[in-house]
């Protein structure tokens, strides 16, 4: 899938092999948390999407759902306190979030950092659900973004 762009608070994906454009739908809550990170054609990272539950535990006591509730959080209170950048998709639903930034060159270096921090520390969490044989529900992706204008 590649995502060939945002205008507003609306985005597009093309699937490779279509020819039309259809515009992204929620992760569907299940268990285990499904991760998307959108980067720029440079690589750079532009936003991400977060959807599902783990299920280890009650709702309120799950540790593995608290951390990466945090981590996302965390990160989008970061840039906006950080660059004042307004210019930006935010959605947040029960066991659903999408944060997807429009202009980015401003304060590029500093969101690249903030973003950058996230996927380590996402990385971290998971390789501590690794050892316990957990990571397998834990589905992350990357996916290209494309800004049109």
């Amino acid at each position: 899938m590649v995502i060939i762009g945002i205008k507003s608070n609306f985005v597009a994906v093309q699937e490779s092999d279509q020819k039309t454009v259809r515009s992204l739908k929620r992760f569907e809550i299940e268990d285990g948390i499904n991760i998307t990170i959108y980067e720029d054609p440079t690589v750079e990272i532009n936003g991400f999407m977060v959807g599902g539950y783990l299920k280890f535990a009650e709702k309120g006591y799950d540790i593995y759902n608290a951390a990466f509730s945090q981590i996302f959080t965390g990160t989008i209170n970061s840039i906006i306190y950080l660059t004042n950048i307004s210019d930006y998709l935010f959605e947040n639903e029960n066991a659903f979030m999408r944060f997807v930034l429009h202009n980015t060159e401003e304060h590029k270096v500093r969101i690249n950092t903030l973003f950058e921090s996230m996927v380590i520390q996402i990385q971290m969490v998971i390789n501590e659900m690794q050892e316990k044989g957990f990571d397998k529900f834990v589905k992350i992706r990357r996916v290209k973004l494309i800004n049109i204008k």
